[in-house]
């Protein structure tokens, strides 16, 4: 019968997934992630402008939510530059703005 129970506690686990957790950053204002049914779910957001153009890292991803391999994605920020965001597998995520001082957020999502 316990066995039963944990299988059916991972099974809902899985179907309705984790809640959203911080992932510490010093160079951005909030940077969250959480996991849903085998899918991994990244959002960010940085209002500050003294961030430079070029790519700086803003964080890394616990095990067990992590890409296998290196997920890229771009985004326009506030003003219209653009952005990049990678995830790497070693759970690194990092951002490239196109223009420095500009209001960047971004939410991704990618498969275990």
């Amino acid at each position: 019968m316990l066995k039963v129970k944990e299988t059916l506690r991972k099974i809902l686990q899985e179907f309705i997934g984790t809640a959203w957790a911080d992932v510490p950053s010093k160079t951005i204002s909030r940077l969250r992630y959480r996991k849903k049914s085998g899918v991994v779910f990244v959002s960010g957001y940085n209002n500050s402008s003294e961030h430079a153009t070029g790519w700086e890292v803003i964080g890394v991803l616990p095990e067990g939510f992590r890409p296998s391999e290196s997920y890229y994605a771009s985004f326009a920020t506030r003003s219209g530059h653009t952005a990049e965001v990678v995830v790497y597998s070693s759970g690194e995520i990092n951002v490239n703005r196109s223009a420095a001082g500009y209001w960047v957020s971004f939410s991704l999502s990618f498969p275990l």
